[in-house]
Parts: structure tokens; sequence; C-alpha cells
């Protein structure tokens, strides 16, 4: 039997069960992974989508291509999730520091917290058909 922990909010549980099974629109999708609309913080050099080396990418077959374009959209998907939940933690940390809280900022930490959910849904639906996908024979 599986551990589960307290419930949480019926309408953020519902999106997250629609997120986690069908993924998200795609023009959301293409909207919240453009770097003008959520830029990876300038100190983390690590938040970056991996490319294949040129020279190894010529030398490989279509196939693998293929299958590794793929495997680099789901890791944009991560890597701009982990992007806006350092940001978030960050603003969630500076808020704590301070003696006001601002609702402004909090507001933006919960729209970042729930963009970087979608995007983590997402990932795990491309993750689920990438796994159909190499299955296939």
């Amino acid at each position: 039997m599986e551990v589960c922990d307290n419930d949480i909010d019926p309408v953020l549980a519902a999106n997250m069960n629609e997120l986690f099974r069908k993924g998200m629109e795609e023009e959301q999708y293409v909207n919240m992974v453009k770097d003008d609309v959520n830029p990876r913080p300038s100190n983390c050099e690590g938040l970056v989508t991996v490319k294949l080396n040129q020279l190894v990418w010529d030398k490989v077959s279509p196939v693998a291509r293929s299958r590794d374009k793929k495997l680099q959209y789901i890791e944009t998907y991560i890597v701009k999730s982990e992007s806006i939940l350092a940001k978030g933690v960050d603003t969630a940390a500076k808020v704590e520091n301070t003696s006001q809280q601002s609702r402004c900022e909090l507001g933006s930490f919960f729209d970042g917290c729930n963009d970087a959910l979608a995007l983590l849904g997402h990932a795990n639906r491309q993750v689920n058909m990438a796994r159909r996908d190499f299955v296939k024979p």
C-alpha cells in the first residue's frame, strides 16, 4: 500500500492531476519556456539544456538524433522548472527575512511555483510518452 500525506487544496490537486495525465497546452508551454519570460538566474550556469557535441551529433544515426532531441525537450522542461523554483525559493527567503511581507512578492512566488509545477507535470507526461516510443519495436 502506498503511503500518502494530508490532502492539498482540491483545486490545486485537480490541476496537478490534469497536468500529470494530459500535459499542458502547447501554446502555454511555448510561452513559459521562452528565455525572456523565464530566464535563468545569471549565477546558475548549470541550469541549461545540455547539447550533444557537434562532432558526435554529425556521426550519430537519425534515429539516435530523434531520440536525443526528444530527451533535450524534456530536459528543457526540467531546467526551466528548476529555474522558476529557485527564483521562487529565493523570493520566499527574502520575504521571510523582512518584517513586512509584500502581497506582490508572495503572489509572484505562488505564480512561479505554479508555473514550475505545470512544467514538471508536462515533463512527466513527455517522459512517459518518450518511454512509450522507446519501447516500440
